[in-house]
């Protein structure tokens, strides 16, 4: 009972935060703070905003950036009204479809049906959740309507971007000299090994020799292991990638071991072919038209600021 009231206490404190700033303010939730090309911006949504963008952004500047992350959001929400995507784009509206939406997976738990994703999303989680599936569909919707492209375009889109995105890795075969240093001597060992390879010593032989029963002095990096090296060897990743075929690294140290490597081998991956990658092609072609069209948008969007309302709002 005594964690019950603490609990309740605590409640009431915070709604009286909250009633105490809407008195302060003399705003309410619905209170209109601005309007891109007719659709509002709602006081509430507009805290939601500030708050998110809070820890990052001085405060002089706080207004202004969520004033212009909201233009791009609703710039957003109203092309997809053109799409038959969505019909009410106040934020009052949004309220309901949370409440909805909350009350939807209440049941699915009583009833024991699964449900994906929180057991109850709170305003923001929500918030992101339905802009997110909105983007979605609208790029979906776009993409089928108005960024449809013949293969032959596809095909010189992706000789543009292939180097970046569709590049397989190399396959390296490595010889590696290796000296444990736990000891306080693989300095000098390692420096004894440097000498007779600058003397033109054969360099597999060397490495063999230091070798710990003969064994461990190869390796092969490609693209099964690649990932898996580079997260538990990343140095010895890194300075391998450096080397063309013949050349070896300078000395180093990872994991309390000195390396010397030379790359004996280097086969060139390629790239993945286009028709398997040719949905990819498409999603970047999209993603980028999406994004200059929403800047457009957003560029030519009439803003019309409730400046009596928007003075009223406080950044403590």
């Amino acid at each position: 009972m005594k964690g019950l009231a603490i609990c309740l206490s605590a409640v009431l404190i915070i709604g009286a935060g909250i009633l105490t700033f809407r008195q302060e303010t003399g705003l309410q939730g619905e209170s209109l703070i601005a309007k891109v090309d007719g659709v509002p911006i709602e006081y509430r949504e507009y805290q939601l905003i500030l708050q998110d963008l809070r820890s990052t952004t001085p405060p002089e500047k706080l207004k202004e950036l969520a004033l212009k992350s909201l233009t791009a959001i609703k710039v957003e929400q109203a092309w997809a009204k053109e799409k038959g995507l969505i019909d009410d784009l106040s934020y009052s509206s949004e309220l309901k479809r949370w409440k909805q939406e909350n009350e939807r997976r209440n049941q699915a738990v009583r009833q024991k049906k699964p449900i994906y994703g929180p057991i109850q999303y709170d305003e923001r989680g929500f918030y992101e959740y339905e802009l997110s599936n909105l983007r979605i569909r609208l790029k979906e919707a776009v993409s089928k309507q108005d960024y449809k492209i013949s293969d032959d375009v596809l095909k010189t889109r992706y000789e543009a971007i292939k180097e970046q995105q569709f590049k397989k890795p190399d396959t390296i075969q490595l010889w590696k000299v290796a000296i444990p240093d736990q000891d306080g001597k693989g300095k000098e060992r390692m420096k004894q090994a440097s000498d007779k390879l600058a003397q033109g010593e054969d360099f597999k032989q060397i490495a063999q020799s230091y070798a710990i029963d003969g064994k461990g002095w190869e390796l092969s990096i490609h693209a099964d292991n690649q990932k898996q090296i580079s997260e538990t060897a990343p140095i010895l990743f890194e300075e391998a990638l450096k080397l063309p075929a013949g050349q070896q690294s300078p000395v180093f140290e990872e994991n309390g071991t000195l390396f010397i490597v030379k790359c004996a081998a280097r086969t060139q991956g390629g790239y993945e072919p286009f028709e398997q990658v040719k949905r990819q092609v498409s999603s970047f072609y999209v993603e980028e038209k999406y994004k200059e069209e929403v800047e457009r948008r957003t560029q030519a969007a009439r803003t019309e600021i409730v400046q009596t309302n928007l003075d009223k709002v406080k950044i403590t």
